[in-house]
């Protein structure tokens, strides 16, 4: 016989009495989601005269260096533009090529009889040519905005996008510029430099996008690839204001939606939790001081997280998360216990930019605790206890970083020694577990 049809929901789950437990999960949930760390792509600590201990940096996109970014009490939109140096290089060699085959070409042909017996004073004229048209700048098409602004280069050079010269400008430069050369007949070059002109400043809507809103703090700009900082430098005023400027372009102007986010996620976790702890150990949320005390453990793990992460990326590692289980197990069963201390693991690791690596270092710790509790009886089992989960721990951390999949901010020695800090710090686990028991 097919068995009885039972409910999706069982009736404990939505019992009106289990109201209190619900909203304090949504309470819970909407603190969790403010509290919880925010991670950033830019998550460098740095200050004047500190050593960056970090692998060298170098700019993963252009960016305008600013030293005063409240200033953006001009509302209008202005165009930014980059100027590419490197393209008179190649028009150059361009150019060039065209001389070498037009003199090929025209051999027995004596109306450029002067060029091939002067072709290194023809080919001379053309890059310098060259050179005058294109340190002015060439754009396709020019704004209407007179206030247009274009970098050069590398160089924090500005200069107005107005004084720039369009196609035709450059053709009628070269038109009117050669006739004053000292030549026999540098109109010969004229068709030649036309077929090596072509824009070499170009819109950026990246820049656009960061100072067009009226901005007008900018005291340079950085280059994608450009070097800001090497491992081992000192960190001074100029290098900080590079990374401050750095720094902010990372950061993100939708914060409403990542704090809905945060808070959906919460929701989700802490609401799983409860309906887990209703549905199979119903007994620990008798009485709102056990509901109340489960909840400000979790709020409190997350309150300890946040401001380690504040002092430091890999700081949350010092703490030995991985005990809380053994800390709860007393006061709750241990599968409880473990459903309990996962909450809290999941949202820092959902929060942390590093959270995958958070989660597999706590999981490892937590593993090998558990497994060696029942075997620790004296100081010198703790003592061994300690060095393996610090050695497990560690294992993890090295894997994820042979396989790429440390971020560069924790592939230093403190991730390390953090873990190790956590596996001494371990040792006040008896003090914590008096403590949850004294509360119950």
């Amino acid at each position: 016989m097919l068995p009885e049809k039972q409910d999706i929901f069982p009736v404990p789950f939505l019992m009106k009495g289990n109201s209190f437990v619900w909203t304090m999960g949504l309470l819970a949930s909407l603190l969790a989601a403010f509290i919880l760390p925010r991670a950033t792509a830019f998550e460098y600590r740095y200050s004047v005269g500190r050593t960056w201990n970090y692998e060298d940096l170098t700019a993963p996109f252009d960016f305008v260096i600013s030293d005063d970014p409240s200033s953006n009490d001009i509302n209008t939109t202005t165009p930014y533009y980059v100027m590419d140096q490197n393209i008179v290089r190649e028009k150059k060699t361009m150019l060039s090529n065209l001389i070498q085959n037009q003199i090929k070409l025209s051999k027995q042909d004596t109306e450029y009889e002067d060029m091939i017996a002067n072709v290194g004073a023809y080919r001379a004229l053309g890059m310098s040519m060259l050179d005058a048209i294109y340190r002015k700048g060439i754009i396709e098409v020019k704004p209407k905005n007179s206030d247009a602004i274009a970098f050069v280069g590398h160089t924090n050079t500005q200069i107005p996008v107005g004084s720039i010269l369009s196609m035709s400008d450059a053709v009628d430069m070269a038109t009117d510029s050669l006739p004053f050369s000292t030549l026999r007949q540098p109109e010969l070059l004229l068709p030649m430099i036309e077929k090596s002109l072509s824009p070499n400043v170009f819109f950026s809507d990246s820049l656009t996008s960061l100072l067009g809103s009226g901005s007008r703090s900018s005291v340079g700009l950085t280059k994608k690839g450009t070097i800001i900082i090497k491992k081992g430098e000192k960190v001074d005023e100029s290098v900080i204001l590079q990374l401050d400027s750095l720094s902010r372009s990372y950061q993100n102007g939708d914060e409403w939606k990542e704090i809905l986010g945060y808070l959906l996620f919460c929701c989700v976790a802490f609401m799983s939790l409860l309906g887990w702890l209703l549905l199979y150990q119903p007994e620990i949320l008798i009485g709102w001081k056990n509901l109340a005390q489960l909840l400000a453990i979790i709020i409190g793990i997350l309150v300890l997280i946040s401001v380690c992460h504040y002092l430091g990326n890999a700081v949350p590692l010092l703490l030995p998360i991985y005990l809380i289980p053994l800390i709860m197990r007393p006061k709750f069963s241990l599968k409880s216990s473990i459903v309990i201390w996962s909450v809290p693991v999941i949202l820092t690791g959902f929060a942390l930019s590093w959270g995958m690596l958070w989660v597999s270092i706590q999981v490892a710790g937590a593993g090998v605790g558990l497994l060696l509790n029942d075997r620790v009886a004296s100081w010198s089992d703790r003592t061994i206890a300690l060095v393996i989960i610090f050695s497990v721990q560690t294992l993890v951390w090295f894997a994820s970083l042979l396989a790429n999949k440390v971020p560069i901010t924790m592939q230093t020695t403190d991730s390390v020694v953090f873990l190790a800090i956590a596996a001494l710090l371990s040792i006040s686990r008896s003090v914590l577990v008096r403590f949850i028991n004294f509360r119950s």
